[in-house]
């Protein structure tokens, strides 16, 4: 005997119920022979017609009700609204188990009003929903489809093929993120439609979109950004990501850093007489020709001489263009020109310290590695096996950017989503948000084309931090 075999509708279901031609449902009250003796019972009609009282929302009802949950009537409505979009939103697609996460996110956003309006194709007539209420059919959605995976190990009203082998992570990490989440999975719908990827997206609920145009293209805004941040569990990688992000360097420069230019913000007096900052330094040093090399005492070693004496290597920059070591380097702003070298101007300080724990965590595993020894290089491969210790390849950050947005539901390169895109959101966030004049933007960027070579360790540095400083206090006011 099911879960539902002793129940007996109340009045029992007709055809006339429910509206012929489409696949749709309806929710009754029911009598049961055992406690509790009145029980909520969804009813559907599938696509040919024929009526069922599917067993798993009859299992998850009574479950809800022996748990002392409310409104069960209208979570049976939630998961039957779930039934009739996916039914007939994806009649013309094959989806597979792996399409969960797609199907339930596109139904969220489909309740909130995004519609796909150039897509010629049938969807339910239903009018938009608060989001707050969106919000709460998720978590219904979410419960009923652990509860099916659990006892049954099926996802049933969903035309899913396949099994289900992991419950997918469906976790958000705040309310922005949620409908950051509505914006990459309606993207994934789109191509799998074949609509214009570019559509309209939906606008992000207390986010802080930036929606401006870089050289590359459409600039991330904040709340995509930090939404990656925070889902990356590689240490090496999210501390990159913060460092390209807002630190605004760029990816070869990263890779050319080496474990001593990371340390405390008091640190900066020794590059800049007089300077401080409360946010961690990051040094930019030539990559050959840089007379800083984790001594201040002794600088009678260039990069380049020292590499060969100590390690046998050359500059990253000096391998050839294909070569995996390659990481080139390109002419910067010097702002310590005796030393050359220069720093990380931070947008915001709080990524900063996040930054700081992640390089922390990578410094320790990076002890236990026989290969990274054998160097000096603060970006260093943590997973493969083969290369464990190795200094960081070019292709696999690129590789590593494209799965941290897959991660988060965020369809890579597109609107921006690229690893040099990073850069280009520093360049807004100091141009929108902090309104720093260009010519401190420039130094910030570390681009040499100014017009004055001079070196930049005096005043012009401490003007660009209270100018910083007086942008933070602006910004946490409003």
């Amino acid at each position: 005997m099911t879960d539902h075999d002793c129940l007996r509708p109340e009045p029992p279901p007709t055809i006339d119920d429910i509206e012929i031609g489409i696949p749709t449902f309806v929710v009754l009250n029911a009598k049961a022979k055992q406690p509790p003796f009145n029980r909520p019972l969804l009813i559907i009609r599938t696509p040919d017609g024929r009526v069922d009282v599917p067993r798993e929302p009859a299992a998850w009802a009574l479950d809800l009700l022996e748990s002392k949950i409310q409104n069960v009537h209208a979570a049976l409505r939630t998961i039957g609204r779930l039934y009739q979009f996916s039914t007939i939103a994806y009649s013309q697609i094959p989806l597979t188990a792996d399409d969960l996460q797609m199907v339930v996110w596109n139904y969220v956003a489909f309740r909130v009003g995004d519609r796909i309006d150039e897509l010629d194709m049938e969807t339910p007539q239903w009018l938009p929903v608060r989001r707050k209420t969106a919000e709460t059919e998720f978590s219904t959605i979410i419960d009923y489809l652990r509860f099916c995976h659990r006892r049954y190990e099926t996802i049933p009203l969903i035309p899913l093929r396949g099994r289900l082998k992991t419950f997918p992570d469906f976790t958000v990490l705040g309310k922005r993120d949620f409908f950051i989440h509505l914006r990459g999975q309606r993207e994934r719908w789109r191509k799998l439609m074949g609509a214009a990827p570019h559509a309209k997206p939906l606008v992000v609920e207390r986010a802080n979109p930036l929606p401006r145009r870089s050289s590359a293209g459409q600039t991330m805004p904040r709340d995509e950004v930090d939404l990656i941040i925070s889902a990356e569990r590689n240490p090496a990688f999210k501390a990159l990501w913060i460092l390209l992000a807002y630190g605004g360097i760029r990816v070869s420069e990263a890779l050319n850093l080496w474990c001593c230019d990371v340390m405390p913000g008091t640190m900066i007096s020794e590059f800049a007489n007089g300077d401080t900052q409360k946010a961690p330094l990051v040094v930019l040093a030539d990559p050959a020709d840089s007379r800083f090399t984790g001594i201040f005492d002794d600088t009678s070693l260039r990069r380049i001489d020292y590499l060969a004496k100590k390690y046998g290597l050359i500059p990253r920059s000096h391998y050839p263009p294909k070569h995996p070591l390659r990481a080139g380097w390109k002419s910067m702003l010097e702002t310590n020109v005796a030393l050359r070298a220069s720093w990380v101007y931070w947008s915001f300080r709080q990524p900063s310290h996040v930054f700081l724990q992640e390089i922390v965590k990578t410094l320790a595993m990076r002890r236990h590695m026989t290969a990274a020894q054998q160097h000096p290089y603060l970006f260093i491969n943590l997973t493969d096996r083969k290369m464990l210790g190795e200094p960081q390849k070019y292709s696999n950050l690129t590789k590593a950017f494209d799965r941290a947005c897959r991660r988060v539901g965020l369809e890579p390169h597109l609107s921006g989503r690229h690893i040099h895109g990073l850069r280009h959101y520093y360049k807004e966030t100091l141009k929108n948000v902090l309104k720093l004049p260009a010519e401190f933007i420039q130094v910030m960027m570390h681009h040499k084309s100014i017009s004055s070579q001079q070196d930049y360790s005096g005043g012009h540095t401490t003007e660009m931090r209270e100018a910083l400083e007086s942008a933070y206090a602006r910004v946490d006011k409003e």
